[in-house]
């Protein structure tokens, strides 16, 4: 385990992040936002299915069977031969013999006044979107302000550490400094303590910060 522990820490690597890539990343992986995207999109089909009722709509169908029954006789008439839809007698033969059928037919329609139902509904859908898109965007702005406090947070963190860090080796070196005064006899020997206690202060302070 401690191996293993070992590796994992070697491979580590410090990065340098842009506070603009991490209010990107927090606001990409935080599922409130999908939500909140997810209902923008749900909005604009609420208002693509209310204008879809000012086109036209226009069906067509195409239907064939084959059954017994009516048929297409031919009848002359003035001279003239005609193709009429009848059905035989049950004492023919061919009463109950299968025919064929078909047909096709297409439809056209549109809506030319609702007392303004479509338009009601248009502005309701318009609406819930635009309410959709303010939530998305109030979210996204919140996320942004956390990641922003956050990351002043960790400056202010890094500042003081650094100048913890600074103030650590000032004091080391003025403690090496006083062990040579002590020791060329510039220094009293109680100098030792005090600058061995800021010493100990100022590691004590950067490892806290």
């Amino acid at each position: 385990v401690g191996v293993v522990f070992a590796c994992v820490c070697a491979v580590a690597k410090a990065e340098v992040v842009k506070l603009a890539e991490l209010e990107a990343r927090a606001v990409s992986a935080r599922p409130e936002v999908a939500a909140s995207t997810a209902r923008v999109r749900q909005a604009d089909a609420e208002i693509w299915a209310a204008e879809s009722t000012y086109w036209p709509r226009v069906s067509a169908s195409i239907d064939g069977t084959v059954a017994p029954g009516r048929a297409l006789i031919r009848y002359r008439a003035d001279g003239k031969d005609y193709l009429i839809a009848g059905s035989q007698t049950l004492s023919e033969g061919g009463a109950f013999r299968p025919q064929p059928r078909y047909g096709a037919s297409v439809a056209a329609s549109g809506t030319l006044y609702d007392f303004g139902r479509t338009s009601s509904a248009l502005e309701a859908a318009r609406a819930k979107a635009r309410a959709s898109e303010a939530d998305a965007s109030a979210h996204a702005k919140v996320l942004v302000l956390e990641v922003r406090a956050a990351y002043l947070r960790w400056s202010v963190a890094q500042a003081l550490w650094e100048l913890s860090k600074q103030a650590e080796a000032d004091a080391k070196t003025r403690a090496e400094r006083v062990a040579g005064l002590i020791a060329e006899g510039a220094a009293p020997p109680s100098a030792a303590t005090t600058a061995g206690a800021q010493a100990n202060a100022a590691a004590s302070e950067s490892e806290r910060a």
